[in-house]
């Protein structure tokens, strides 16, 4: 009997497609760039997190905090490094729906206002710094520039005229084109964002040899079944194959934002027997049976910068074998500690 409950559990787990990390979305060209709801490159890449992290690693050597990643402006330093490279072809503040000149100020709502243009839910004016090479953008040649340009270091170092602080950051790097957006206030996306998705109570933390520890942080997530409301407890009748969508969303304690950390992902399976065995997902996909060991708990994502909120695809497809899952998601910080969500997502897959 254990034997056929072991083939029954893998099987159940073999039967999971292949999870996903970011759907695929259509190329933006033309006026779609200025229009699109959701275009490539609207959130960071690996490049965009390493330019984050010269930026905020010089501040640091000057005694000054990080500043938040703020996805509403990172969505608009996109759009307008796409806006520049296909429609516009030069560097410049201007868009291809109006016109910048720096010594005209009735032209600089251009600039500032281009978060509200897009629709994002940035409330305020934000500031813009391009970096232009001949033929591609890296993050180093792009922050190299900025530093040894007095104008733009007195930007990233809050010195005169630029003493307010910054609480958002936006950054793109498309073909030829660097460009970061700064804002002296907070990202609202939190606060919008948050309600489609339901709580998961009280976070968990553990140090790297397991014992708890405090964390400040937050959970939210759920299972939508076809086009229906995320659900955080729910039984779905797999019968007819329907499609599942998993997300969760982490609202990290403050002091972890802007951390390079790995997601990790865990299912617990429980059989018709009671009997239940842990298994993690890592960054192939593959299912993998887990002791429950902090350090053996291998990355779902790994080396991402963390957001506030950081939202996550954690599956999307069909099942068809009956399962009782519960799904456990968090993040492991530099320092190895894992702070994962209390409540589990919990759903039952039957058929009738």
């Amino acid at each position: 009997m254990k034997i056929r409950l072991s083939f029954f559990i893998v099987g159940v787990l073999l039967n999971l497609p292949h999870l996903v990390q970011a759907e695929t979305v259509p190329e933006c060209h033309d006026s779609h760039i200025l229009q699109a709801q959701n275009c490539p490159g609207d959130e960071l890449d690996t490049s965009e997190q390493a330019l984050y992290e010269l930026i905020n690693q010089y501040r640091a050597q000057h005694k000054l905090p990080k500043i938040p990643h703020s996805p509403s402006l990172t969505l608009v330093a996109n759009r307008h490094a796409q806006d520049l490279a296909k429609n516009l072809k030069l560097p410049t503040s201007s868009w291809s729906d109006c016109q910048y000149e720096t010594l005209d100020p009735s032209t600089w709502p251009c600039m500032w206002t281009a978060p509200q243009r897009l629709m994002t839910n940035y409330p305020d004016k934000a500031h813009e710094i391009i970096d232009s090479r001949a033929y591609r953008a890296t993050p180093e040649t792009a922050f190299h520039n900025w530093q040894n340009n007095g104008y733009y270091r007195a930007m990233l170092l809050n010195q005169s005229p630029w003493e307010t602080p910054w609480n958002a950051l936006g950054i793109a790097i498309y073909k030829e084109y660097a460009i970061i957006w700064l804002g002296q206030t907070p990202d609202t996306q939190l606060a919008i964002d948050l309600p489609t998705l339901p709580p998961l109570g009280k976070s968990q933390a553990f140090d790297p040899q397991g014992y708890p520890t405090r964390s400040d942080s937050q959970f939210l997530g759920g299972l939508a079944v076809e086009q229906g409301p995320y659900e955080n407890r729910v039984s779905v009748n797999v019968t007819q194959s329907p499609l599942l969508t998993l997300r969760g969303a982490i609202l990290p304690d403050p002091a972890h934002v802007g951390e390079s950390v790995d997601i990790v992902l865990s299912v617990l399976v429980t059989l018709p027997t009671g009997e239940e065995q842990f298994y993690l997902i890592n960054e192939q996909g593959k299912t993998l049976p887990w002791d429950k060991k902090m350090q053996n708990w291998q990355p779902f994502i790994k080396n991402t910068l963390l957001q506030t909120p950081h939202t996550i695809k954690l599956y999307q497809g069909n099942f068809d074998l009956p399962s009782n899952l519960h799904i456990f998601f968090g993040y492991r910080l530099p320092n190895q500690h894992v702070i994962v969500n209390g409540q589990p997502i919990e759903f039952i897959l039957f058929k009738q």
